[in-house]
């Protein structure tokens, strides 16, 4: 298949090798505080996929990956839109449809519904997300699909009274027979849901400011201390 190179260690290509992946399928996970390379990070993802053909749907509640139009994206909601977000989950289901049989970079744009609070966009994020779900099971088609500020849509705990996030959690544990690629990234690590940070087979984990995010993930950083974690570089 294709190997996504990210960086070198040890004066070393590295990154992920796609054919490792082929019969458990790929989950990423990038945890990070704010500044520490995750937009970028998830940037180069997206456009490495892209450039392998593979369809991409992301959820965008920072309104932040309008920028990628200039791959060829289409970006639904938000400002820079280059149309509404359709409110009929068969409209949803079309343009997802769409994007997977042309290969065109779906993009989200929830900034909207972020500014209405976590409540209004979990219920927004899991009626894109089901949509995706039944157009993936139709299709069959591989897919990348990426959450940004995942903590929303899988989180440690809910609120008392809140809404049970349901769909997420459920596209990564199935995903890897419809050949779905589910890609998280968040900033809040002790928010996110440690079921969906194991469930993640390839992790990026960057500079960490708070212990609490630290624990969250030190089971995955073996010889990492929170000290050395906090140290490395914004």
């Amino acid at each position: 298949m294709a190997f996504i190179e990210v960086g070198t260690a040890h004066d070393q290509p590295a990154g992920i090798e796609l054919d490792d992946f082929t019969e458990k399928g790929l989950r990423v996970g990038i945890f990070g505080a704010s500044g520490s390379g995750k937009g970028w990070l998830l940037g180069l993802l997206l456009e490495a996929f892209h450039d392998l053909n593979y369809p991409i749907v992301c959820t965008d509640p920072e309104s932040e990956l309008w920028t990628l139009q200039e791959i060829g994206a289409l970006v639904l909601g938000g400002p820079h839109g280059d149309a509404p977000i359709p409110r009929a989950a068969t409209g949803l289901r079309d343009v997802m449809r769409f994007a997977a049989r042309t290969a065109t970079p779906l993009v989200f744009d929830l900034g909207y519904v972020t500014d209405e609070g976590p409540a209004a966009l979990l219920r927004e994020g899991e009626r894109i997300m089901r949509s995706f779900n039944s157009a993936t099971n139709a299709a069959r088609t591989a897919v990348v699909l990426a959450i940004t500020e995942a903590e929303v849509f899988a989180p440690q705990v809910v609120p008392r009274g809140g809404e049970v996030p349901q769909m997420f959690a459920a596209i990564q544990k199935r995903g890897r027979k419809r050949g779905v690629i589910p890609m998280l990234e968040t900033q809040r690590t002790a928010d996110i849901a440690k079921s969906v940070i194991t469930q993640c087979n390839v992790r990026f984990i960057g500079h960490l400011d708070e212990p609490l995010d630290y624990d969250n993930v030190k089971r995955h950083i073996s010889g990492w201390t929170f000290e050395a974690m906090r140290g490395l570089p914004t």
